[in-house]
C-alpha cells in the first residue's frame, strides 16, 4: 500500500513541476514524455550542427556522488516551499522523511536501528522527482554563467561546449565544472570524480586539421584533472565514438542480446515454453536490449546493422516455433509473429518521432522536431516527416459533399482471379474524380510479411 501512495504522489508531483515549469529543460529524469534516450539524441544533434559550422563539440560527463542518500531534508522543504509547491505534497513529503529508521542484518542477527536524518529511500518511486527538485536549479546555474547547454537524466549531468579548437572547449568545460563544483558544495552535494569523463566528438578523417581532436588536452575538475577518451564514452546506456558513428554501442546491444537470447532458447527446449510466452519473453528481453538506442543510428541506407539485427530475429523465430534450421524464413516469421527489423526500426523511429511532436512547446525536444537542421540520422527522418506533414497541409481537402482526396479500395473476397480483379478495379477507377489518390490492396500477404498495395492517381 506504502508503494501505491508513493507512487501517486510522484504522479502529483512530476505533473505540478510540468505544468508550473519547475525543473530545467535540460533534465530528462522523472518527467513524463522523456527518457535517456531523448537526451542523448539532444547531444547527438547539437554535435552534427556543430560540424555543420566547421567546429568541434565537448561533453563533460559528471555524476553526483551518493545522490539519494545525499539529500538534506531541511533543503528539500525549503527548496519546495520556495517553489510554492502545493501545501498537502510539501507536508506529505516531510512526514514521509521523517521518523526514518535502518537495521542491519549479518548472518540472521539483526543489530541495533538507528536514526536516519538525511537522504531520500532508494527505489522509492517518489526519490526522483524528489532528487530532481532539490537539484533543478543545476542547469540554469551553469548555463547562466558558462556559454555552454547542461542535460541531465536524474543525477548524470552532462555538459555540452562548442569551440573552434580544442582549447576553446577544455576552456569552457572547465568553467562549467568550477561552476557545477560550487553549486553543490552549496548544497552539500559533491561530483564523483572518478566517474567524470570527457569526450570529444569531431568529423571523420580528410577534414581540417586544426579541426582534429588532440586527446592529450587536459581537463581541470575540482583537485584532479580529466582526459578526452580515446574510446567510446558510454552516457545513458548508450556508447558514443568520437565520430558518432554508433558502431560499439550496437556492437555491445547485439553482443548482450545474442547471449539473452542463448539462455531462453536453452530454456524453453528444456521447459517447453508454449509459443505465445516464448515470444513474450523474446520481445522483452532480447529485442528490447538490441534496439536500444536504435532512434539515434538507424538509416534505411544501413544494411549491415540491418541484417545483424533480421538474423537475431531469425534466431528467435527458430526458438519461438521449435522449427528446424531449413525452415523458409518467410514463413517462419509469419507464423512466429516477431517483426521484421527494418519494420521494428522504423517503427521505433516512428514512436521517437511522434514522443517529440507531442513534448511541450518552448522545450528543447519540441525544438529538435519543429527545427531538424543537423545531418544525424535521427534528424533525417525528423526532416522526412516535417515535409511529409508539409505537403499534407497543402493538399486540398474536399468539402463533406465531395469525394475523399484519399481513399482506400479493398477488393472482394469474390474477385479471387485476376481478370476479375482487373474489371472490378476499372468499374471503382471510372466512378472516381480526378486529382483523387486510392490506395489499391487485396490484403494478401508475401513470404516476408508484407502486404501489397499500389498508390494511384487519377488526373
Amino acid at each position: 500500500m506504502g508503494k501505491v501512495v508513493e507512487k501517486v504522489v510522484a504522479e502529483l508531483l512530476s505533473e505540478e513541476a510540468e505544468r508550473r515549469a519547475l525543473l530545467s529543460d535540460g533534465q530528462f529524469g522523472s518527467r513524463k514524455k522523456r527518457s535517456a534516450i531523448d537526451a542523448a539524441a539532444i547531444m547527438v544533434d547539437r554535435a552534427h550542427a556543430t560540424w555543420k559550422e566547421d567546429n568541434i563539440t565537448g561533453v563533460l560527463l559528471m555524476d553526483i556522488k551518493a545522490a539519494f542518500p545525499s539529500v538534506a531534508r531541511g533543503r528539500l522543504i525549503h527548496a519546495m516551499k520556495a517553489k510554492k509547491i502545493d501545501g498537502d505534497l510539501i507536508r506529505w513529503t516531510e512526514s514521509f522523511l521523517s521518523q526514518r529508521t535502518v537495521e542491519m542484518v549479518i548472518e540472521g542477527n539483526v543489530l541495533q536501528s538507528h536514526p536516519v536524518e538525511a537522504g531520500v529511500p532508494q527505489g522509492s518511486p517518489v526519490s526522483p522527482i524528489l532528487f530532481a527538485i532539490q537539484t533543478a536549479g543545476l542547469i540554469k546555474w551553469v548555463e547562466e554563467r558558462v556559454q555552454a547547454e547542461g542535460l541531465s537524466f536524474v543525477y548524470d549531468l552532462g555538459l555540452v561546449a562548442t569551440g573552434k579548437d580544442v582549447n576553446q572547449v577544455v576552456q569552457k568545460l572547465e568553467a562549467c565544472a568550477a561552476e557545477s563544483i560550487e553549486w553543490a558544495s552549496r548544497r552539500d552535494f559533491q561530483f564523483d570524480t572518478a566517474k567524470t569523463e570527457a569526450a570529444l566528438f569531431t568529423r571523420r578523417r580528410g577534414h581540417k586539421e586544426h579541426l582534429r581532436p588532440k586527446l592529450t588536452a587536459k581537463i581541470k575538475v575540482g583537485d584532479g584533472f580529466v582526459r578526452f577518451n580515446k574510446e567510446a564514452t558510454r552516457w545513458l546506456g548508450v556508447w558514443m565514438d568520437a565520430h558518432l558513428t554508433f558502431k560499439e554501442h550496437h556492437n555491445r546491444c547485439m553482443q548482450k542480446a545474442r547471449a539473452a537470447e542463448a539462455l531462453l532458447r536453452v530454456l524453453t527446449k528444456m521447459h517447453g515454453i508454449i509459443p505465445e510466452r516464448v515470444r513474450a519473453v523474446q520481445t522483452a528481453c532480447v529485442q528490447a536490449i538490441a534496439l536500444y538506442g536504435s532512434e539515434l543510428w538507424w538509416d534505411p541506407r544501413e544494411i549491415g546493422r540491418r541484417e545483424d539485427l533480421q538474423l537475431l530475429l531469425n534466431r528467435q523465430a527458430r526458438s519461438t516455433l521449435g522449427a528446424l534450421p531449413t525452415t523458409p524464413m518467410g514463413a517462419l516469421m509469419r507464423e512466429s509473429g516477431l517483426t521484421p527489423a527494418p519494420v521494428a526500426l522504423d517503427a521505433r523511429w516512428e514512436r521517437f518521432t511522434a514522443r517529440l511532436a507531442s513534448s511541450c512547446e518552448g522545450s528543447n525536444l519540441k525544438a529538435l522536431h519543429d527545427h531538424p537542421t543537423s545531418g544525424a540520422p535521427i534528424c533525417r527522418v525528423l526532416t522526412k516527416e516535417y515535409e511529409r506533414g508539409r505537403e499534407a497541409e497543402t493538399m486540398r481537402w474536399p468539402n463533406p459533399d465531395e469525394e475523399p482526396a484519399v481513399k482506400t479500395v479493398i477488393l472482394s473476397e469474390d474477385t479471387a482471379a485476376k481478370k476479375e480483379a482487373i474489371c472490378w478495379a476499372r468499374d471503382r477507377e471510372a466512378k472516381v474524380g480526378a486529382g483523387i489518390w486510392m490506395w489499391w490492396t487485396d490484403g494478401s500477404r508475401s513470404d516476408n510479411s508484407r502486404v501489397g498495395a499500389a498508390a494511384v492517381c487519377k488526373h
